[in-house]
C-alpha cells in the first residue's frame, strides 16, 4: 500500500513538472518523464489487481528504473556564488 502511494507522488511529480530524479546527479526531463509518471500512475491503479498486485508493482517499478537509467541526464552542478 505504501509503494502504491509513494508511486503516485513520483507519477504525478513526473506529469506535473516534465522532471523527476532517477539518482543523486541523474534526471529525466520531458516527455520520458512523462511517460514514465503515467507508467507510475497505471502500475499503482493495477496493485490493486487480485493475485498480481504485488508482481505488477514489482515489474512497474523496475521498468521504469531501467527505462529511466537509460534516458536519463547527468545533472549538471549550479556553479557556487563568490562569498564577500
Amino acid at each position: 500500500m505504501i509503494m502504491s502511494f509513494v508511486m503516485v507522488i513520483i507519477g504525478l511529480t513526473g506529469l506535473r513538472t516534465g522532471a523527476f530524479k532517477i539518482t543523486y546527479n541523474r534526471q529525466v526531463k520531458g516527455s520520458v518523464a512523462h511517460l514514465l509518471g503515467v507508467a507510475l500512475l497505471l502500475g499503482a491503479v493495477g496493485s490493486f489487481v487480485p493475485d498480481f498486485g504485488g508482481t505488477i508493482q514489482l515489474v512497474t517499478v523496475v521498468g521504469v528504473i531501467i527505462a529511466g537509467l537509460v534516458t536519463a541526464e547527468k545533472i549538471q552542478p549550479s556553479p557556487k556564488a563568490p562569498r564577500n
